[in-house]
């Protein structure tokens, strides 16, 4: 509950001093790529996944909450990129940083048209993704289970493209023309 209240006295400062454009300039950080990553959460169907189930991915981990305006509005940025670059070995995860009940996040999960795996925070900090600064925050885990970037404020489809798909075409040799066209 102190973590809830926390979040949005900082969600209310972000927003008057102007941090919650859709502009994706909201940078935390270059995060090192020697800072290997791993956590297991529940879905709303009380399966377990780990975010080393997601190893030889790119993953987009965010984080979020049903209250907060910024994190709905890219909700549907989240649901394009996992659409467009799922097939091609990318994922996005979001992470309810709420306590709802599982009948309120399903609820949530319609309500907002969430396309992509949905799981409930747990009772323990996720090191290094937490302390949260704010919401939404969103990170980036390499295929190898390394956290290497992180953003603080919404984030756009192009600000992911940007980041994620140079890396994705130099891994797989794929044509990024093609990949972004289809």
């Amino acid at each position: 509950m102190i973590r809830l209240i926390l979040i949005s006295c900082m969600l209310l400062l972000m927003s008057a001093i102007g941090h919650n454009s859709m502009a994706g300039n909201s940078l935390v950080s270059e995060g090192s790529s020697n800072i290997q990553v791993n956590f297991e959460l529940q879905d709303v169907h009380n399966q377990s996944h780990q975010l080393s189930d997601y190893q030889g991915q790119w993953v987009v981990v965010n984080f979020w909450a049903s209250w907060c305006s910024p994190c709905i509005r890219e909700i549907p940025e989240l649901n394009r990129f996992h659409q467009q670059y799922h097939k091609h070995g990318v994922t996005v995860i979001g992470i309810n940083f709420e306590e709802l009940s599982v009948e309120q996040l399903k609820q949530a999960i319609g309500e907002f048209r969430i396309d992509y795996p949905v799981l409930r925070i747990g009772g323990v900090p996720l090191v290094p993704f937490e302390p949260l600064k704010g919401l939404p925050s969103t990170f980036v885990v390499s295929p190898e289970g390394r956290l290497v970037k992180s953003w603080l404020g919404p984030v756009n489809e192009d600000v992911l493209k940007a980041y994620v798909l140079p890396k994705l075409a130099g891994k797989k040799a794929l044509n990024i023309d093609n990949v972004v066209r289809k």
